[in-house]
Order: structure tokens, then sequence, then C-alpha cells
């Protein structure tokens, strides 16, 4: 009877240890592992963005992908505008982010480096205007970035004869770029970038 009992008692131990180490193993992997867009939505890029903060230490070059392929309108054969101004529909974002020299934004340390981007949720693109897209940074360190509102920016000085609807793919953004979070802890600390 006692070998039964000692038996019974570690078969119990073993099976709740077991179940522990399993679900703390669960738990950690789903933090690291966040859904993320691999390929974008599906689509192709339609603007490319490279932007850097006021004080030129953060500089993001994003991809800008829509959920199908992107074409200008044409009327008459004539093509009279950009896929950046005439996109409405979902958009993911793909990139990289290099930081020059940690900082605290939020209250977190975002330490310098370069940091793969890929979307964790969806934005929405209306006519050059970017909204709700967070955002995984992989890097020095583990980061959630948002755009929650920017816009492409004003055409360069020697495209000021264009229309406007005659913007490049390739420019930059303005706007504010929120850390939500790093390493797990929330920072909420953002960055003007243009």
């Amino acid at each position: 009877m006692k070998t039964f009992t000692k038996l019974m008692t570690l078969t119990a131990v073993t099976i709740a240890t077991a179940f522990v180490i399993a679900c703390e193993n669960k738990n950690k992997n789903n933090q690291a592992n966040l859904p993320v867009y691999q390929n974008g939505i599906g689509g192709s890029e339609f603007f490319r963005s490279e932007s850097k903060d006021t004080n030129q230490t953060l500089f993001f070059n994003l991809s800008f992908l829509s959920s199908s392929g992107v074409a200008a309108p044409y009327y008459n054969n004539l093509n009279y505008g950009s896929p950046v101004i005439n996109y409405v529909g979902p958009v993911a974002v793909n990139g990289s982010l290099s930081v020059t020299m940690g900082q605290y934004l939020g209250g977190c340390l975002v330490p310098a480096g370069t940091y793969t981007l890929s979307t964790v949720q969806t934005g929405v693109w209306t006519n050059a205007i970017v909204q709700n897209v967070r955002i995984q940074a992989v890097g020095p360190a583990s980061m959630i970035l948002s755009i929650r509102n920017a816009q492409v920016s004003a055409k360069p000085y020697n495209q000021m004869g264009n229309l406007w609807t005659e913007i490049p793919q390739y420019g930059r953004i303005f706007g504010r770029i929120v850390i939500e979070s790093a390493n797990g802890y929330n920072c909420y600390g953002d960055v003007l970038v243009d």
C-alpha cells in the first residue's frame, strides 16, 4: 500500500510539473510570436517612404503594400493620376528602422541598431493618408509601433510645376509614429517623422 501511495504521489507531481512547464512555454511563445503579414496583404508595393525623426536618430524605410494591384486611372489613354493619391483600401507595411543613438521614448529604452519591420495589424490608406497600422520591430529590442495618422509629404521643390496627382511612388511620409511597447513594457512614446 505504501508503494502504491508513493507511486501515485510521484505520478501526480510529474503530471503537475509537466503541465506547469507546458503552460509557461505556451505563454512565452504567444508573447514572442505575434501574427505577422509576412508578404504584406497579397498586393504589391505602391509607395516607398524614407522618413526620419526631427532629431535625425531614427530612420524609417517603409514599403506600403496594397490589397491588390494598384493602377493609376487612365482616361482616353492618358495617365491622370498616381496610385499614391488614388488608392483607397487596406494597407500593410514592411521595411526597416535604423536607430543611430539609443534613447528613451515614453519611458522605454529604444536601443541603437537595425530593426526589421513587419505588419501586425493592417491599416487603411485613403488618398495619400495612412491610418491605424500596427508594426512589429525586431532587432536589438522587440517593439510594437503604430502609425496612427500620417500623410505623404509635399512634393520636393523640383516637382512644383507638376500636378499633385502626379506624385511619384517614392517619397516621405509626415506624421507621428508611436512606440507602443518595447520588450513587453508599455511605452506610448511618439516621434514626429517627415
